[in-house]
């Protein structure tokens, strides 16, 4: 994509709501040298469990709210960050951007081991409605943006 850094406003969709994920996403481009950003976040639904678990089911999650978004921003760069957890129970996100005209790349985050009760709790809960990271926001009386 052929841009002027300083001067063409780069319109880009989050595919979340989060503000964790659309001031990291604002965050990156700045730090590329886009500083003309329209950079916001719309719902999209994952169609997955609420924790989903396993590389397959997180990129399904990312991808499904990749397809949802586009359809109302064709000309806009669209970023879905879905996060889950594997089988070993390590955190961690894929990344799915796709450009109005240059294609799409799927990357991932490196990742994190959750400690094992947090797991467990969660589970218990039902990881259809519950992720570890709610627990462990919990747990530690951190905040937590869903």
């Amino acid at each position: 994509m052929s841009l002027n850094k300083e001067t063409s406003m780069l319109k880009i969709v989050v595919a979340s709501t989060s503000p964790h994920k659309t001031n990291a996403v604002h965050r990156a481009l700045v730090q590329l040298g886009y500083f003309s950003l329209d950079v916001f976040g719309v719902k999209a639904a994952s169609g997955v469990n609420e924790q989903p678990v396993g590389f397959e089911e997180i990129a399904l999650g990312a991808e499904n709210r990749l397809i949802a978004v586009e359809q109302d921003h064709p000309d806009a760069i669209i970023v879905s960050i879905e996060n889950g957890l594997d089988r070993q129970g390590r955190d961690f996100a894929v990344i799915h951007v796709r450009g109005p005209h240059s294609g799409s790349v799927i990357t991932q985050s490196h990742r994190i081991q959750m400690p094992r009760e947090v797991i467990e709790t969660a589970k218990d809960r039902n990881l259809h409605t519950t992720t570890a990271g709610q627990v462990l926001a919990e747990q530690t009386d951190c905040k937590s943006d869903r």
